[in-house]
């Protein structure tokens, strides 16, 4: 059971991504779940009308799950998200198979977040921590994993 969905647009223009939230009605990921019954759950959420038309002509084709621990600084300025436990299902066929779950257990993203006015701050910042910086998109990982492309 799904208790809170939220559908999240993500939109990058350069560096810079920006994120818009929509509360779903509450569902269930059953046997029989499918893409009518998604567009329902869709359509019958309090979305912009805009929203509603433009998820009518896509169609979902991978769903992915992971664990994530929230940590912040004491100004609440700068944030770190740890995502870990990524797990990737194919879900391009008439039912979502979630039997054809593809696991990346190995893989931790460490992420830090700011607004874009902090971003020297937030250089200053990254250049303490042990880490190779690169881009990440569980999104395009899960979609290589299935052979995908993309459009």
């Amino acid at each position: 059971k799904i208790e809170s969905p939220i559908l999240e647009l993500k939109i990058k223009k350069s560096n810079v991504g920006i994120k818009k939230s929509y509360f779903l009605k509450s569902f269930e990921f059953t046997e029989d779940f499918n893409f009518e019954i998604l567009n329902r759950i869709i359509q019958n959420s309090e979305l912009p009308q805009d929203i509603k038309l433009k998820m009518q002509n896509l169609q979902a084709v991978l769903v992915n799950r992971y664990s994530r621990k929230y940590f912040s600084d004491i100004t609440k300025e700068f944030r770190i998200t740890i995502d870990k436990d990524v797990s990737f299902f194919d879900i391009k066929s008439d039912k979502f198979a979630f039997f054809s779950e593809i696991k990346d257990y190995k893989n931790i993203v460490i992420e830090l977040k700011y607004n874009k006015n902090l971003n020297a701050k937030a250089t200053e910042i990254a250049n303490y921590l042990p880490f190779r910086l690169t881009k990440n998109s569980k999104y395009v990982t899960g979609i290589e994993q299935f052979n995908y492309t993309i459009d």
